[in-house]
């Protein structure tokens, strides 16, 4: 959806602008730049987050051995842009080869309580 107000932005601020009427056209346009300046500011934030999340399970995953780390922390950092199954499938990735790769429980038990924690300090804190 963000994808497609950034291609068309034109055609929807002309949009609102038929929709309001043309004679307030300084509050739509203000209220246009008000609500560009919010969404912007809210995709950067989100996109800090999300990196931030990703370098730090990256960096428990090397700690933990599971093998191809930089790739799962990439895989979680585009991941957790989807709503609701983006989280849980970009853990789940690096459980299961912990579980094919690792000796014992050690690695998927870390990988799990690793990935709560960082959930709920994200989801809680930040």
């Amino acid at each position: 959806l963000t994808v497609f107000m950034l291609l068309r932005r034109e055609d929807i601020r002309n949009r609102v602008i038929a929709l309001l009427g043309q004679r307030q056209l300084s509050t739509t346009t203000n209220l246009l730049e008000d609500t560009s300046t919010r969404l912007s500011r809210y995709l950067l934030g989100l996109l800090s987050v999300n990196f931030g999340f990703a370098v730090v399970f990256t960096v428990a995953l090397l700690m933990l051995g599971v093998r191809y780390a930089v790739v799962w922390g990439t895989i979680t950092f585009f991941f957790r842009f989807v709503p609701l199954l983006g989280s849980a499938v970009s853990m789940l990735l690096p459980l299961t080869v912990s579980i094919a790769t690792q000796p014992g429980w050690f690695a998927p038990i870390g990988v799990v309580v690793c990935y709560l924690a960082l959930e709920g300090i994200t989801g809680n804190l930040i």
